[in-house]
């Protein structure tokens, strides 16, 4: 799976999509981690000036990490939760590795960072642009689209007056912005909670 010197042992994973406990089994000394912090929620669309659709929030940070690691050891799980509106996602944590969450959608031309990543670099994607440019973005005067991370951001609101949708939880992903003109604006939406999937390897065979 990760290394090929290892096809001589059986690969076992536990998903956590909410907080708790990971209890180390006999004979393990090494955990592999993927996993993503709470994506971004997305802008409120504005009146304001020229009116303007809020932008995406951004995704969270997803990538491989590896924990040294005890038999019998209990590794304690948080899972970072997504972010409200204009809002950035909160980190997940294994133990001691922290994987960072998406930043907030803000009425700028371009939606919120990912989080930072490392071995190697897998920062989320940035969210769609506001005024409805950029990814599932929602057409002239319409929100940003959210970034996507271990699934996809939400949708931008479709014009002026569209909310944006909130991404699915245990994604990671951006909310959507809302769309926004000299007349009317829609609600941005909240980002997707994190996930963490913890792998390791049984017995020789």
């Amino acid at each position: 799976m990760f290394n090929s010197t290892f096809d001589s042992k059986e690969w076992d994973s536990e998903t956590f999509t909410g907080n708790g406990t990971f209890t180390v089994p006999e004979g393990v000394f090494t955990l592999w981690v993927w996993a993503c912090g709470g994506g971004g929620g997305g802008a409120n669309g504005s009146t304001a000036s020229t009116g303007a659709g809020g932008s995406g929030g951004g995704g969270a940070s997803l990538r491989w990490e590896v924990l040294s690691t005890t038999p019998g050891a209990s590794v304690s799980v948080t899972i970072g939760s997504g972010g409200g509106v204009a809002t950035a996602g909160s980190s997940t944590s294994v133990g001691s590795l922290v994987f960072q969450g998406g930043a907030a959608g803000a009425l700028v031309a371009s939606g919120g960072n990912g989080g930072t990543g490392s071995n190697p670099p897998m920062n989320g994607t940035v969210g769609g642009n506001a005024r409805g440019l950029g990814g599932a973005a929602g057409g002239s005067f319409g929100g940003g689209g959210g970034g996507g991370s271990y699934g996809a951001g939400g949708a931008g609101g479709v014009g002026d007056t569209g909310n944006g949708s909130a991404a699915t939880a245990n994604t990671g992903g951006g909310g959507g912005g809302g769309g926004g003109s000299i007349s009317n604006s829609g609600s941005g939406a909240s980002g997707g909670s994190g996930i963490a999937i913890i792998y390791w390897q049984g017995p020789t065979k």
